[in-house]
């Protein structure tokens, strides 16, 4: 991959990779896995705000296969509660929390739109002709894509981004380009946009909107939380992850290999993605210091989220897909682990020094 622009030159030095200087660490963390679905359908796309993880879940439990679809799934951690929030006929998909609010998009009529469960209903948000996809809830907005027809003809149609206030709804971009994904944490904001077939990341502050990103590479995935971007630099077939500092104009890479890291998250000082190993994906956590795997297995592990000290995300079991936990300690504990310990990203490496280790 070329080095060549900007986000992935700053710090470029500062990171190795796969080099453990510690034996003593020989595990992923001082943290335990703990798996939260135990069926033979998939789990995906899991949520995590407070004590609450939602996500879709594939229902193939009904007497006719096409009645089987995705339905909602929300789980509370100190009680181990399961409580479905669909039960109907057709798919409900990528849902979003926060707090007591729980938004995501169904299949209605061939049509995507979006719902919201506020703790005891759930009510249809959106009711038009064109697909509403990709929500995400923040303290006091939801934003999401829509697909809306050019102004100019009616043939073309274009992903815009919308946010919601709970009291009107706000068509946020006005252009003939697809903007996607959106993310939001107080008057943050920040999309992808397909310009001229590369992707690139735009932030909104308050009525300001700029574009983060002008690079060859694909810039995908945003994720805002506080005064921080994360992203992914995508191009050919390796990604890395990206942290933008808003106040210090600032660019850093977390990653610097020639494998695949993607769908990075960030919350406080946590932050989590996942790292394809040259076999499968597994969920890497960095804590501002230092990065530690997580999962070490034979399948993929990927789509992790956090809130506070959890991390959360969907992993193949062999059979199908499950969801799973870490609750990680203080981050000061996690930081004297990483005492003398460099970036350790994948399986491999990890096995190859475990052997030396022993041979020696």
């Amino acid at each position: 991959m070329k080095r060549s622009h900007p986000e992935l030159a700053v710090h470029r030095c500062a990171l190795v990779l796969l080099v453990l200087l510690a034996p003593a660490v020989a595990h992923a963390g001082p943290w335990s896995i703990q798996q939260i679905t135990f069926n033979d359908t998939d789990d995906r796309y899991a949520q995590v705000y407070g004590d609450y993880i939602v996500w879709q879940h594939y229902d193939a439990n009904r007497p006719d296969p096409n009645d089987w679809n995705w339905e909602i799934m929300r789980y509370q951690i100190s009680t181990g509660t399961f409580t479905p929030l669909t039960n109907n006929t057709y798919d409900d998909l990528r849902p979003s929390i926060h707090g007591n609010n729980i938004v995501w998009e169904s299949v209605v009529d061939f049509n995507y739109e979006l719902y919201h469960y506020d703790g005891n209903t759930a009510t249809r948000l959106t009711n038009n002709s064109m697909h509403d996809q990709y929500p995400y809830l923040s303290a006091d907005a939801l934003v999401w894509s829509r697909l809306v027809p050019d102004p100019n003809n009616t043939i073309d149609k274009y992903w815009q981004i919308m946010h919601y206030d709970w009291v009107s709804e706000t068509q946020v971009t006005y252009n003939q380009y697809n903007d996607m994904h959106p993310r939001i944490d107080g008057n943050v904001m920040a999309w992808e946009t397909l310009l001229s077939g590369n992707w690139e990341v735009f932030l909104k502050e308050g009525n300001s909107i700029r574009q983060l990103t002008t690079n060859p590479l694909n810039d995908l995935r945003p994720h805002v939380n506080g005064r921080y971007v994360i992203y992914q630099a995508y191009e050919g077939f390796d990604s890395e992850i990206i942290l933008y500092d808003i106040d210090a104009n600032t660019f850093t890479p977390l990653t610097n290999d020639s494998l695949l890291d993607t769908n990075g998250v960030k919350c406080g000082s946590l932050m989590s993605w996942r790292h394809f190993d040259g076999n499968d994906f597994e969920i890497i956590l960095h804590d501002g210091n230092a990065a530690f795997v997580v999962t070490d297995d034979n399948y993929d592990d990927g789509y992790p989220d956090c809130y506070g000290l959890i991390v959360t995300w969907d992993g193949h079991d062999g059979s199908d897909y499950e969801i799973f936990l870490i609750n990680v300690p203080e981050p000061a504990s996690v930081a004297l682990l990483g005492a003398g310990t460099a970036l350790l990203v994948g399986r491999r490496a990890f096995r190859r020094r475990r052997r030396a280790n022993r041979r020696g």
